[in-house]
Order: structure tokens, then sequence, then C-alpha cells
């Protein structure tokens, strides 16, 4: 499964009731110039929007991302 191949990854809600999450990195998730790859952070993004939308699913249903824009600045 591609969720397996990203690697290890946490959420979870706080005892403040915010969600928090969490991607150890590794050397696999790094560019060519050593920089975390901008691709990994739009998986680890798609994951947590699913993280968030499943505690509101039955289930036996299923979720996929329709969108997800993301701009990097630097």
């Amino acid at each position: 499964r591609f969720s397996e191949m990203l690697g290890l990854h946490y959420y979870r809600v706080n005892e403040a009731g915010v969600g928090e999450a969490r991607m150890p990195t590794e050397e696999k998730h790094l560019n060519g110039l050593g920089f975390l790859h901008g691709g990994m952070l739009m998986a680890f993004i798609d994951q947590l929007l699913f993280a968030i939308a499943r505690p509101r699913l039955s289930p036996t249903v299923g979720a996929v991302t329709l969108s997800c824009d993301t701009h990097f600045l630097g």
C-alpha cells in the first residue's frame, strides 16, 4: 500500500481536543538537494485529510481526495 511506502505516521487528538500529527522523516524522503521532498509533504497532507475525515465516516464507506492545492514558498 502507498501509505506503507511513506513510512510511519501518527495522528491523535490531544487532551485539549486538538488534532496533532507527526511523521518521522528518513533519507528516502529527501530530494536530490537533501531537502524534504515536496511530494512527500503532499502525501503526508493527504494522509491527514483522511485521518480528519475518518471518525465522521461509516465503517463501510471509503474516502478519496478529490482536490488538494499545495503551494511551496521555499
